[in-house]
């Protein structure tokens, strides 16, 4: 019987080609990847962070707010004080949990809204914290 050459149990680098998973670009790349899926994420962080560390210092500096208060005026302050700070450093765990969320979601055409809210959220809510934290102090002027 003849040998059929286009018959691929026969041919050696064909088997290694089917069996190679980079083989063919309709294997290689998923056709519901989203190629760009990193961008919104990249960008949330690149502003989140620097935005959390300065409303980090402005909370931390706020007590010098107080240095030339009276004794009433201090003791206001320092009492609201306190627990609006351990609410802010708290709550920093939203936008945290925000920019992890958008990270991790899987890569793909069906999450990009998703990927590109919670991406938005993450500097949204460090700015919420920092405008909570002054609603709540009270400020001794």
């Amino acid at each position: 019987m003849p040998k059929d050459l286009n018959d691929p149990k026969d041919d050696v680098s064909g088997v290694l080609a089917r069996d190679n998973p980079l083989h063919g670009h309709a294997q290689a790349l998923d056709p519901h990847a989203d190629r760009r899926a990193w961008v919104a994420p990249l960008l949330s962080t690149l502003v989140t962070l620097p935005g959390a560390l300065v409303a980090l210092a402005y909370t931390m500096l706020a007590p010098m707010a107080c240095d030339s208060c009276s004794d009433a005026d201090s003791a206001r302050f320092d009492t609201s004080f306190h627990p609006a700070f351990h609410g802010f450093l708290i709550g920093l765990v939203v936008p945290l949990g925000l920019l992890l969320a958008s990270w991790g979601l899987p890569w793909q055409q069906r999450n990009a809204a998703r990927r590109l809210v919670l991406a938005l959220l993450a500097p949204g809510a460090v700015v919420l914290l920092a405008v909570l934290f002054t609603a709540l102090v009270d400020w001794p002027w």
